[in-house]
């Protein structure tokens, strides 16, 4: 839950369709999780500050949150890069970002290392292992890797 003086990073600078909320990331020791906020019904102001530019002052960014290891295989047997977590790269046009689950119930995720590519031996896409928890009930995964959004 999101609470009063808490720090929180700016996933998507768009708000979602119709609804005018802001999708915000969580931070936790494996990776990060999403969660939108609403704006007031009446005045529909967002209940929260931030230091972004809402109208193209920032650019995307992709981060890595936790250290991983990214392989050329689905069985995660060949190794490509290790990246370690705090890295954050400015996104590139045609750079290949994120991904998701290979099925329903795998922790093994398909990705691209957009900016990184030169670090795992320029490979487009790769496979990583994801850290899963529960939210609400559900199962979620916590994502290693993410873009958002950040000053130029």
């Amino acid at each position: 839950m999101a609470r009063a003086g808490d720090e929180y990073l700016v996933f998507d600078r768009l708000a979602l369709v119709g609804s005018g909320a802001r999708l915000l990331y969580y931070l936790t020791a494996h990776g990060v999780g999403i969660f939108a906020v609403y704006p007031d019904p009446v005045t529909e102001e967002l209940p929260f500050t931030t230091n972004c530019d809402w109208d193209g002052g920032e650019q995307m960014l992709f981060g890595v949150f936790d250290d991983l290891a990214i392989f050329a295989d689905e069985g995660l047997t060949v190794k490509l890069c290790e990246l370690d977590a705090g890295r954050v790269m400015p996104v590139s046009e045609g750079d290949v970002l994120g991904g998701g689950p290979l099925s329903e119930s795998e922790h093994t995720f398909e990705i691209g290392p957009g900016p990184f590519r030169g670090e795992c031996e320029g490979a487009e896409t790769g496979y990583i292992t994801v850290a899963e928890t529960t939210v609400l009930g559900g199962a979620a995964w916590l994502e290693p890797m993410a873009t958002l959004w950040g000053p130029h």
